[in-house]
């Protein structure tokens, strides 16, 4: 079991399964059992995920004290995840809608509300007893970053869906991170061209690229692995899966330092995670993924 500090976005999120897209106009419709609500955001996705494989978690984030924000707390309740890091001091918590189709493809409204405009205070956070910060590229764990570079803690973030080595508002996380995650849907084709960007750039030792149905790429100190996903259930929607696979590696990593057996076990979970509609349902517990395995 790692012990793992994770800074992130807390959401509720909806789901809403559509024919296809573009969405065809009509005044209303009755999607019966087509509709559905759940707690999500990157920093929940991922401190669940991490806590049903077996890791101590140790969430930071800010909510109101609205309903969606009560909402959450019962969510981090019954997960057994501590609130005691998650500040009320937002006048409206951040809400999603989540539009996905039979083909897996989705469309996501994320309205954050203020919370890009926070700072999460790094004051009473002891960066070195943690084997990993999860340091996601919410803009209120920017200021974290440093703080946790000097405390020589490991610094894991996934800097999403990107398309340049230029891009501004991730070039802190980037610079900073020793395990680097994001999504090939801006770089479909130039993947191992752009990672090598990253590397001479910023000299990331570590680095993994969601590649959707196309499983995963891995680079680890100069060697580029591929691996492909063996499919585990019928795919009802992909919101989700990156932060899906980004956990399951850091757990499996952090395990046995074999970053290649660490992607495979990932690749697997995030194939079952695809089997559910929110992006915080579908995680398996180790011994079940081992055991599918």
């Amino acid at each position: 079991m790692s012990k793992i500090l994770v800074c992130g976005l807390l959401n509720v999120e909806s789901t809403v399964n559509v024919r296809e897209f573009p969405v065809h106009y009509s005044p209303i419709e009755y999607p019966f059992n087509q509709v559905g609500q759940s707690v999500g955001g990157v920093g929940f996705n991922v401190a669940k995920a991490l806590k049903t494989l077996g890791d101590e978690v140790d969430l930071l984030s800010f909510l109101g004290e609205d309903l969606p924000g009560k909402t959450i707390r019962l969510a981090l309740q019954e997960e057994g995840i501590s609130e005691k890091k998650v500040l009320p001091v937002l006048p409206s918590t951040p809400l999603s809608v989540v539009l996905y189709d039979y083909e897996g493809d989705r469309k996501i409204y994320c309205d954050l509300k203020d919370v890009q405009e926070r700072n999460y205070p790094s004051k009473g956070i002891d960066f070195a007893s943690f084997d990993v910060a999860v340091l996601t590229n919410a803009n209120f764990s920017r200021t974290l970053l440093a703080k946790a570079k000097e405390k020589g803690c490991l610094i894991a973030t996934d800097v999403q869906a990107i398309s340049s080595v230029e891009d501004e508002y991730n070039a802190d996380f980037m610079a900073n991170a020793d395990i680097l995650f994001f999504s090939n849907a801006c770089l479909e084709g130039r993947e191992e061209s752009f990672v090598l960007e990253v590397v001479q750039r910023f000299g990331t030792p570590l680095i993994g690229v969601g590649l959707g149905e196309k499983g995963a790429l891995l680079y680890d100190q100069g060697s580029f692995s591929y691996f492909p996903v063996k499919k585990t259930r019928e795919v009802v929607s992909t919101v989700g899966a990156g932060d899906a696979l980004f956990s399951a590696f850091l757990h499996f990593y952090l395990k046995d330092k074999d970053s290649k057996k660490a992607m495979e076990k990932a690749v697997a979970f995030a194939s079952y995670k695809v089997g559910e509609k929110g992006a915080s349902e579908g995680f398996l517990k180790e011994e079940e993924l081992l055991s599918l395995l």
